[in-house]
């Protein structure tokens, strides 16, 4: 269940983790040969400063290899260049490819401040792409009559946390105890603990418990991007290792960070699926994703690290020892300074202002994770962690600043995550709410992104599951059987790859084309507001069914799925030939101003009537939209077919929607699904849809 996958990107090897020389009396200790001679140079650093103001070419640059850095780090213990392997491990997943190659090129740009007002950064580009923004504590070597004011007072105002952690943890304690008052909250009781927790009684010696279904107690889970493979996991060889002597291992700085949390909140145990899952053996990955539910629901509180890149970045910026770096104060400066460096962040909001500092949002990299969804929604608390703020979030009020007073008053907003753990379950219940949550959910979770294109169906089958059994619905492919032909008019919203172009299908079959899990892309479950009940003409489901890949997981990964309906189907063109379709390049139609890429049909198509006649308001609503690149070929002339769903009138307007199909070759009576469109018209009606009849249609 690895996360975050960047393309190219080696596993980060933190075979030596460089830390603060004993003594500053030399700081060129701090760095390597290579680095001595290069950009910790007097030429190199006076470069790097010497622009004063950043611009394109400003700064010192040098090529290098990542193998070279690696053997820095290992081999003389270089800070410079662990400090560059860290904030490789943290890219983002999207431009992880521009430094997908052995060769690299750096920048660094140094900007001065000598005022505790402003604060001192270095800027670091790999070919080209700003990827760290780092905080400098300057300090002068004795001879060199340099002053500057930026001492331990300032290092409190650049990182607010210091010496704050334990008013956090009080803060976060009375948050926790106070849910126990909240309507949608669970109430507190000991679970059985998961197949595997670790021990964080002594965070410096954790230790994995297999608790053999046996152990109760109160847990914590931890929800963070892999950012990659990691080093140190539980495998086949290491598990009787790790429950005998612990786990004697340099964790990852996320989960040392986490297990840290976990202690100073009173907890005793933690589930970490890279060490509580056996990595290498897929018969436990199996048995552990059919108990994810339970696992995250019955946790007690959940650790979200919603700012980290990487399971290497960590936190708590606090329990991280500041690097150490040369530093050349003044141009005459013979021998160098030294400076410690914080990784700078953006500060959000009040806080922002409070510090001068630039107002604008912070990087979520967790909420970019498919597998973060679910989490989020199946933890009943959260304590959520973006420095320099700290959340707390519940399935009765929506996340907010523990440091704040809101926390504690009627004024916080109610959440909507408990909707789906409802129980109200009496057949007479109407299930709008359920499957408008679910539609809010659908929506969200197409924005995120899974290492493995199989996860697609898993990483929200837990989601799916705690709703079937409240809806008493089933579900089938991602759809819901009750729902069926209003979850069919979901449609991937254009552009959704790089460059505005469609994507194509995943290579590996995980869907079947009629579900929003056969293409990636962001969805909207559904474009027209008209009430479908009303509608003149539905078409009617025979049958759906879905083979799942494990028996034991039903709502996971599928091996095959086919739906049935007796609809209106008509070739798409009246003469029958085939055709290529015209595309609108984000232009504006009726959607509230929104650009909308939509395709339109050549003259000649059974849906004329409507889409080529004039309206008191500018004709034509609505369009086709392609789930991916799939029909959108202009090279060709395909043979399309139109399948109604439902046709209806709406005050002046005619209505149809339906999909736009592919015939699957020497299957009569099969197709595929590669469009949804709607339409809508005033004082117009399909010259063929009273007299056509209903056609038994199988959908794969």
């Amino acid at each position: 269940m690895s996360r975050a996958f960047k393309p190219g990107i080696e596993k980060l090897i933190d075979q030596s983790t460089p830390t603060k020389p004993s003594g500053f009396n030399d700081p060129l200790i701090s760095v390597c040969s290579a680095c001595r001679a290069g950009p910790f140079s007097h030429e190199g650093f006076r470069q790097a400063i010497s622009s004063g103001r950043y611009t394109g070419s400003s700064g010192y640059r040098y090529t290098t290899t990542w193998q070279k850095i690696l053997q820095a780090v290992v081999n003389e213990a270089c800070n410079w260049c662990h400090i560059l392997r860290r904030t490789r491990a943290g890219v983002r997943a999207d431009k992880a490819l521009l430094i997908s190659g052995e060769t690299v090129e750096v920048r660094f740009q140094v900007s001065v401040k000598y005022t505790a007002q402003d604060s001192s950064h270095i800027k670091i580009y790999f070919n080209g792409l700003l990827v760290a923004r780092y905080t400098m504590v300057l300090y002068a070597n004795e001879g060199d009559g340099v002053t500057i004011d930026m001492s331990t007072a300032s290092a409190n105002l650049i990182w607010p946390w210091k010496n704050r952690d334990e008013i956090y943890y009080t803060k976060a304690s009375e948050c926790i105890q106070a849910c126990s008052d909240h309507e949608y909250c669970p109430s507190y009781e000991e679970v059985y603990l998961p197949t595997r927790v670790i021990d964080c009684s002594d965070p410096a010696k954790p230790c994995l418990i297999e608790t053999q279904g046996v152990i109760k107690g109160y847990y914590c889970t931890l929800s963070y991007v892999w950012g990659g493979d990691q080093l140190h996991k539980t495998t086949t060889s290491n598990i009787d290792t790790y429950i005998r002597e612990g786990i004697n291992v340099d964790l990852p700085q996320t989960i040392a960070d986490a297990i840290v949390v976990t202690n100073k909140l009173g907890f005793q145990y933690l589930w970490v699926d890279a060490l509580c899952i056996i990595q290498d053996s897929n018969e436990d990955k199996v048995k552990e994703l059919e108990s994810m539910t339970r696992i995250y629901c019955n946790a007690h509180l959940t650790i979200s690290v919603l700012s980290a890149y990487s399971a290497y970045e960590g936190f708590l910026p606090g329990r991280r020892a500041p690097d150490v770096l040369p530093f050349y104060l003044a141009d005459e400066a013979s021998t160098p300074g030294w400076m410690l460096l914080k990784c700078g962040v953006q500060f959000p909001g009040r806080l922002s202002r409070q510090l001068g500092l630039s107002n604008s949002s912070m990087h979520a990299p967790l909420r970019k994770r498919s597998w973060s969804l679910q989490e989020s929604i199946l933890s009943p608390r959260q304590i959520i962690f973006q420095p320099p703020d700290v959340l707390y979030k519940c399935r009765s009020f929506q996340a907010v600043g523990i440091d704040e007073d809101t926390w504690s008053t009627n004024t916080r907003k109610l959440a909507t995550d408990h909707i789906i753990f409802s129980e109200e379950t009496h057949p007479t219940l109407n299930k709008d709410k359920f499957y408008e949550q679910w539609q809010n959910i659908l929506e969200d979770y197409s924005k995120r992104k899974s290492t493995l294109s199989s996860d697609k169906l898993v990483a929200v089958a837990s989601v799916a599951e705690i709703l079937q059994s409240h809806v008493q619905d089933q579900y089938i492919a991602g759809l819901w059987r009750r729902n069926l032909l209003d979850d069919l008019l979901w449609e991937v919203i254009a552009p959704m790859g790089p460059d505005e172009t469609h994507l194509p299908r995943p290579i590996t079959y995980r869907a079947p084309t009629w579900s929003w899990a056969s293409v990636d892309g962001e969805l909207q479950a559904r474009r027209w507001q008209y009430d479908l009940a009303c509608a003149s003409y539905k078409a009617e489901i025979q049958m759906c069914k879905a083979t799942p890949k494990f028996i034991s997981h039903p709502l996971g990964e599928i091996t095959d799925a086919k739906l049935t309906i007796a609809a209106k189907i008509r070739p798409l063109m009246r003469d029958g030939r085939g055709c290529s379709f015209i595309e609108h390049v984000g232009t504006k139609i009726d959607t509230g101003g929104l650009k909308y890429w939509y395709w339109t049909a050549p003259a000649g198509n059974i849906l004329e009537t409507l889409s080529t006649k004039s309206s008191s308001d500018g004709g034509l609503k609505g369009g086709f939209v392609f789930d991916c690149l799939e029909g959108t070929e202009q090279d060709c002339q395909t043979n399309f077919y139109v399948m109604l769903l439902h046709a209806g009138k709406y005050y002046t307007h005619y209505w149809v929607d339906g999909l736009l199909l592919i015939q699957v070759d020497n299957m009569t009576d099969h197709y595929r699904r590669v469009a949804k469109f709607n339409f809508k018209h005033e004082y117009q009606w399909l010259d063929w849809l009273d007299t056509e009849p209903l056609k038994l249609v199988t959908l794969i």
